[in-house]
């Protein structure tokens, strides 16, 4: 949405960063990790500007909400630092660097309404993300989103209707509904029927016109809130089912220290119901270790889990304080306990992957292609698995970005498949 407001305002977008006139860098400050990556961002960009390569430098998002005075005192060289919420401010600021070099920090704590923008892709126009809400509720003791993107708003259906239609018009095969909570969609307003329903409009739009092949994919889908509804509308094609399922972790106890929801018979009933709804079904999940609170014993009822429910994909994250956040004054377990255990889920996880991978050998899949591949030949994606975060495959023929081609897998390790187009 920034790209197209600063097209719209007279900019053009470079596809090189050296020689730019402005660099933005979205920042994420939701783990450790990405926001050590988002500061590598950063001072990669401003050496840029050091060395005389780029002109202005914008740090942007979530990092820049919560962190943004830290930022101005690190890193002089940032011309602008914007939060989530003033992005829309952003053409009229830089045309005011001039006249106000010295106030550089921009981060208020209003959201702006959620509405259908214009959007510019900048991967493709095959695969688009359609944001659905924004903000969170569910309080957990872990997370920082609530501090950051405030409590949660959803986008009227309506609105999300109009949305879908123009990324479907402009050429997209694949629409990924995204929130920090999807299946809170519609909780905060009066009279909307929640993600469902609207699952079922989406469905519509997409098989309207007879256009071919489509796909609907739902993102970050909260385990408590996964009814048979739910189950029932991410099964009816074009809507995939593939279950992004943020469990964080199987231990009741450890559940309760995070301050979320704890399944009266654990995650089992859930994961049953929706392989007899759908036994096609993808399951993928993140999870948790080393939160405060979780003993030896916690973590050996987590492998056993992980063990029967046998996930097709598995997001492992380790958990890191974040300041302002009631977890953040708890005792996590020792660093090198929390080491081992994150070694032995891996080991766990491979196992079940190596075996996942052995069995797509001699499968065929209608792939959707991403882009050409650095080997060679072009990226592609089965349904089964979402851009960006699940396994790569890759097919050594020429083909035009957002197509669909038949191919059967020759070679499969865990994250990474081969295949070869079926031959007519």
């Amino acid at each position: 949405m920034l790209a197209a407001l600063l097209i719209r305002h007279g900019w053009r977008r470079s596809r090189i960063p050296t020689g730019a006139d402005l660099l933005i860098v979205n920042t994420c400050a939701f783990i450790e990790d990405a926001q050590k990556e988002s500061l590598e961002g950063l001072f990669s960009a401003c050496a840029l500007k050091d060395a005389g390569a780029a002109t202005h430098i914008v740090a942007a998002g979530c990092l820049a909400q919560i962190e943004g005075d830290s930022l101005a005192r690190q890193i002089p060289q940032l011309d602008l630092i914007v939060g989530v919420n003033d992005w829309p401010r952003v053409p009229g600021l830089l045309k005011a660097l001039s006249h106000c070099p010295t106030r550089r920090l921009y981060r208020s704590s209003t959201p702006p309404l959620l509405a259908p923008a214009a959007r510019v892709p900048l991967k493709g126009r095959h695969t688009r993300y359609l944001k659905i809400a924004e903000g969170c509720d569910c309080g957990c003791g872990f997370c920082v989103i609530p501090r950051i993107r405030g409590a949660a708003r959803s986008m009227p259906e309506d609105a999300v209707l109009r949305e879908a239609r123009a990324l479907l018009r402009s050429g997209a095969k694949e629409l990924v509904l995204v929130a920090q909570d999807t299946t809170a969609y519609g909780h905060d307003r009066t009279g909307m029927r929640g993600l469902a329903p609207l699952l079922d409009r989406v469905a519509q739009e997409c098989s309207a016109g007879g256009v071919g092949e489509r796909w609907i994919r739902v993102l970050y889908l909260h385990p408590s809130k996964v009814d048979d509804s739910v189950i029932r509308a991410m099964t009816q094609r074009p809507v995939l089912p593939y279950f992004d399922l943020a469990l964080q972790h199987s231990s009741s106890r450890v559940l309760r220290q995070m301050r979320r929801p704890v399944p009266e018979n654990g995650w089992e009933p859930l994961i049953d119901r929706i392989r007899a709804h759908a036994p096609q079904a993808i399951l993928r999940a993140t999870i948790l270790l080393g939160h405060p609170g979780e003993k030896r014993s916690d973590f050996t009822q987590l492998l056993k889990f992980l063990e029967w429910a046998d996930l097709d994909r598995v997001g492992l994250f380790r958990y890191s304080p974040q300041p302002g956040t009631p977890s953040a004054g708890l005792d996590a377990p020792p660093a090198a306990e929390v080491g081992r255990r994150l070694a032995a889920t891996e080991d766990l996880l491979l196992d079940q992957a190596t075996r996942h991978a052995a069995q797509m050998l001699g499968r065929q899949f209608l792939v959707l292609v991403d882009g050409p591949s650095t080997s060679g030949g072009v990226t592609v994606r089965p349904w089964t698995d979402a851009p960006d975060i699940d396994w790569h495959y890759h097919l050594p023929i020429c083909a035009r970005q957002g197509s669909l081609i038949e191919a059967t897998v020759v070679g499969a390790l865990p994250g990474s498949v081969e295949l070869e187009p079926v031959q007519d």
